[in-house]
C-alpha cells in the first residue's frame, strides 16, 4: 500500500493538490474522492487506474516494518559516508545500505545483497582503532535488517501491477436478447472501454489482464471456471458463499451455481425448495456481489481497487458493511481502495475507522483541484447536498453523549455478537439500529422529559430509543442528578445510568494499561507499568487513575482534561484495538451491552 503519489504525467497534470511537487499525500486503505459533479474525480480515478507511469509508482512495497527506524538509519549512514568516505567505501557500498520508504522487487534483492556482505566482526577488527563508530552504525543498520525476514518477503510477496476497476455501467442481468434467450456477451464492458480507455489493453477476466474492468456481467462465466478448477479455486467460491450467507441470509448454507441450460447464475437458499435466480434477489444485494465478488477472487494478492460510486442501490446499512468487509476481511490486507461517491454516509465512517481518508474536488476555469480533508465536516456534506438521514431508516436508536461513546459500543455489540452461537441473530448499524449524540447537556431540549415550553419531538425523529448516561459521581439532590432521575422515570428500561463514573470506566485495568502503552512512542513502551501497589476503581476519573498509577509516561498532557483523558477519540480508538473477545469486557460493560442487544432484538 502506498501512502503518497507524484502527480507528474501529462494527464496528471490538469490536477493540482497545493502540496509540495504536487503530490497526493495522506492515502490510506480506503480513499474516498468526493465533490460535486463535473468536478474531476471520476476522471481522476480513471486516470490513475490506466496510466501506468502513475500505477507502477503505486505498486511499490511499503515496509511498514522499517518505517521507525528509517530517519534514524539514514541519519547515520549520511554521517558514516561523510566522516569516512574513503574508508567506507573501499569496502562496502553504502549507497545499497539506504532504507527507503518503498522498493520494487529489484531493489529489496539488492538491497538484501548488500544487508547479507556486512561483516561486522571484519569491520570491528579492522578499523577497531580509529573507526569504533563506523561498527556501532553498522551494527544498528544491520540489527535493524533483522527485524525483517527479507527472504520469506521477497519469496511470498506479490509485486504485480493488478488493479480492478468497477464502472458505474454495471449489473448482473444480461441485456442482449437474441433468438429467445440472453447472450453472455459483456456489452457494459466493450461501452467502457469504447468510452473511456484503450479498447486492446483492458479486459473482464480476473485471472488473464493486469488491469481488469469488472462490470458484473461475466459473473457466471468466472464462476464457472472457478468451480471447475482446482481446490484453491473453488476454495474461493465457497469462501465467498459464507460470506453472502453470514452477511445477508442469518447464516442459511448459500449455494452459488452457474447454470448450463439458462446460463445464467443462481442461488440455492437452505430451507428453500427451488434455486433462485440471482437477479431475483434485492438490488442492494446484487450491488454487494459485484462490488466484493472480484476482490475474493483475488484473496492475498497485491490489488488497487477503483470504484464508481459504490453506495448506488446500497442503503446505509449495507454502506457500513462494504466497508467493514473491505476492510476487515482476510485476504484483503494489502488491497487498496479509490472509489468516488455522493454518500454522506461514507463521510460519517471516516470518524469510525482510521484508515479512510477523503478528497475533495473542486474544478476552477480547466483546472481540477484536489484538497486532503482531515475530518469531514458540514462543508463536505454541503458539496454532497445531501443531511444525514440514517436514523430514519432504522426501527431504533442508541443514544448516547459522544462520538467516544459510539466507539466503545459499537466495539462491544460486535464482540458480543461474535461470541453469540451462529443461530442467534445479527444485528447491523445503520440496517437495524443508529446511534444518536445527543451531546451531553443538550438532553433537557428532548420531549421525554417535557421541560422545555417548545421541546424536539423525539417520536417524530427516530424510532424507539435506548438512552445511555453517565453517572458522572453527581449525587442524586444535585440539578443535574435529579434530571438523570426524570429521565428514568420517563423512559424505564430503556435508560441506562452507568454505575461507573463515565465510559472510559468501563475499560478493565489491563486494557487500560495496553492503551497507554499504546499511544507512548514505541521505544518508551516496555517502560510502561503499573506501580507494584495500585489499585483500580470505576469510580476514579480515568485521567487522574492513569498518571497516579501508571509509570513511565512520556506523554502527560494526554490525560491531564479535568481529571479525565484530553484525547479521548486517539484513546477510544487504541481502546477498542486492544479488545479482542468479548470476556475483556468488565462486568458493567458486558451487562450494559446484552441489554442493548437485547432492546435492538425486541424493536426489530
Amino acid at each position: 500500500m502506498f501512502k503518497s503519489l507524484q502527480l507528474k504525467t501529462e494527464v496528471a497534470k490538469q490536477y493540482t493538490t497545493g502540496e509540495e511537487d504536487n503530490n497526493l499525500n495522506n492515502l490510506s486503505r480506503i480513499n474516498i474522492f468526493i465533490g460535486p459533479n463535473n468536478s474531476g474525480k471520476s476522471r481522476f480515478m480513471r486516470d490513475l487506474f490506466s496510466n501506468k507511469e502513475i500505477r507502477n509508482n503505486l505498486s511499490q512495497l511499503k515496509l511498514i516494518e522499517l518505517n521507525e527506524i528509517y530517519n534514524q538509519v539514514s541519519i547515520n549512514i549520511t554521517n558514516i559516508k561523510t566522516k569516512y568516505q574513503y574508508t567506507i567505501t573501499s569496502k562496502l557500498n553504502l549507497d545499497n545500505c539506504y532504507i527507503k520508504d518503498d522498493y520494487d522487487k529489484n531493489e529489496l534483492e539488492i538491497l538484501f545483497d548488500a544487508y547479507n556482505k556486512i561483516d561486522l566482526n571484519e569491520q570491528y577488527s579492522n578499523y577497531r582503532a580509529i573507526n569504533k563508530d563506523i561498527f556501532n552504525n553498522l551494527k544498528f543498520l544491520k540489527d535493524s535488517f533483522n527485524q525483517v525476514d527479507f527472504e520469506n518477503l521477497l519469496e511470498n510477496y506479490d509485486f504485480s501491477n493488478k488493479a480492478i476497476y468497477i464502472p458505474i455501467l454495471r449489473g448482473l442481468r444480461s441485456i442482449n436478447y437474441q433468438n429467445e434467450e440472453f447472450t453472455r456477451e459483456d456489452f457494459y464492458l466493450e461501452r467502457t472501454k469504447l468510452d473511456y480507455f484503450n479498447k486492446e489493453e483492458f479486459g473482464s477476466n480476473l485471472n488473464i489482464y493486469d488491469k481488469s474492468i469488472f462490470t458484473g456481467l461475466s459473473l457466471y462465466d468466472d464462476v464457472q471456471d472457478l468451480l471447475l478448477g482446482n481446490h484453491e479455486q473453488r476454495k474461493l467460491v465457497k469462501d465467498f458463499e459464507e460470506f453472502l450467507s453470514r452477511t445477508f441470509f442469518q447464516n442459511k448454507k448459500i449455494t452459488i451455481i452457474p447454470r448450463l441450460k439458462e446460463k445464467d447464475v443462481y442461488i440455492n437458499i437452505e430451507g428453500e425448495k427451488e434455486d433462485r435466480p440471482i437477479y431475483n434477489l434485492g438490488e442492494g444485494v446484487q450491488a454487494i456481489i459485484i462490488l466484493t465478488y472480484p476482490l475474493f477472487f483475488n484473496k492475498g494478492k497485491n490489488l488497487k481497487i477503483y470504484i464508481e460510486e459504490p453506495d448506488v442501490y446500497l442503503h446505509p446499512g449495507f454502506q457500513r458493511i462494504l466497508i467493514e468487509t473491505l476492510l476487515k476481511t482476510k485476504g484483503f490486507e494489502e488491497f487498496q481502495y479509490f472509489f468516488t461517491t455522493h454518500s454522506n454516509h461514507f463521510l460519517d465512517m471516516t470518524l469510525d475507522y482510521k484508515e479512510i481518508s477523503v478528497y475533495k474536488f473542486t474544478k476552477e476555469e480547466q483546472q481540477f483541484h484536489i484538497h486532503n480533508i482531515d475530518n469531514p465536516d458540514i462543508t463536505l456534506l454541503e458539496h454532497l447536498g445531501v443531511k444525514n438521514s440514517s436514523v430514519f431508516l432504522t426501527n431504533c436508536t442508541i443514544w448516547v453523549e459522544g462520538i467516544t461513546d459510539r466507539i466503545y459500543i459499537r466495539k462491544y455489540l460486535e464482540l458480543y455478537q461474535e461470541s453469540l452461537l451462529d443461530t442467534e441473530k445479527k444485528y447491523f448499524e445503520d440496517v437495524h439500529y443508529s446511534f444518536v449524540e445527543y451531546g451531553g447537556n443538550n438532553i433537557t431540549h428532548w420531549s421525554f422529559l417535557d421541560k422545555e415550553d417548545h421541546p424536539i419531538n423525539v417520536e417524530k425523529l427516530c424510532g424507539k430509543l435506548f438512552l445511555i448516561t453517565d453517572d458522572d459521581g453527581v449525587e442524586d439532590t444535585t440539578k443535574k442528578g435529579i434530571r438523570l432521575q426524570d429521565l428514568k422515570k420517563a423512559l424505564g428500561n430503556r435508560y441506562y445510568r452507568l454505575k461507573a463514573r463515565e465510559i472510559e470506566n468501563l475499560l478493565t485495568d489491563k486494557i487500560i494499561l495496553e492503551t497507554v502503552k499504546n499511544l507512548e512512542i514505541e521505544k518508551n513502551r516496555d517502560n510502561i507499568k503499573y506501580k507494584s501497589n495500585y489499585s483500580y476503581s470505576d469510580e476514579l476519573k480515568i485521567g487522574d487513575f492513569i498518571l497516579n498509577n501508571i509509570l513511565g509516561i512520556k506523554q502527560k498532557s494526554n490525560y491531564k482534561k479535568n481529571g479525565t483523558i484530553n484525547i479521548k477519540v486517539p484513546f477510544a480508538q487504541s481502546a477498542v484495538e486492544q479488545l479482542k473477545l468479548f470476556h475483556q469486557l468488565g462486568k458493567e460493560g458486558q451487562d450494559l451491552t446484552k441489554k442493548i442487544y437485547n432492546f435492538i432484538k425486541e424493536n426489530n
